[in-house]
């Protein structure tokens, strides 16, 4: 996942890897040097930069650079519950004892992620909406059907 913002001429660029977790920097295309957990620096001529990442690609990401807030993504109201949706999987998931609570759990994450992408587009705000509706009904369904076949293997 990949967050580009511009502001006063200066080209952020914050990219976390969902799967290692896996953060890097870039300042005018230039990759920072990582300095702490979330914490990079970059010297370009006279002038250095320190910049602070705090928050997630789910609950936004605010940049401080040299201690000035740049605000990368910030959570609507209405995104957060699109976001988490997908979790209401989780709730029938645990009826299903330990393979249906790993599937739902498996499956509730990714349709998180795939609402999180959804809700950063540029896309229309009534397309978002029903494209993550989609994805959560996706995720219940989904369940449903490997709980289903697992268990028809078994029995």
């Amino acid at each position: 996942m990949i967050i580009n913002k511009v502001v006063d001429g200066i080209n952020y660029v914050y990219d976390e890897n969902f799967w290692t977790g896996k953060k890097k920097m870039y300042i005018n295309g230039k990759e920072m040097r990582k300095i702490g957990k979330k914490e990079f620096t970059l010297s370009e001529g006279e002038t250095t930069y320190v910049v602070q990442v705090k928050g997630s690609f789910y609950s936004g990401v605010t940049l401080y650079v040299n201690s000035k807030p740049i605000e990368l993504i910030k959570n609507k109201w209405y995104e957060w519950i699109l976001i988490f949706i997908p979790f209401l999987s989780l709730a029938v998931g645990v009826f299903g004892g330990a393979i249906g609570g790993a599937l739902s759990a498996i499956i509730a994450c990714t349709g998180t992620f795939i609402n999180a992408t959804i809700c950063r587009s540029k896309l229309n705000v009534v397309v978002k909406v029903i494209l993550c509706i989609l994805i959560a009904v996706a995720s219940c369904l989904a369940w449903w059907l490997l709980y289903a076949f697992i268990v028809s293997l078994l029995l």
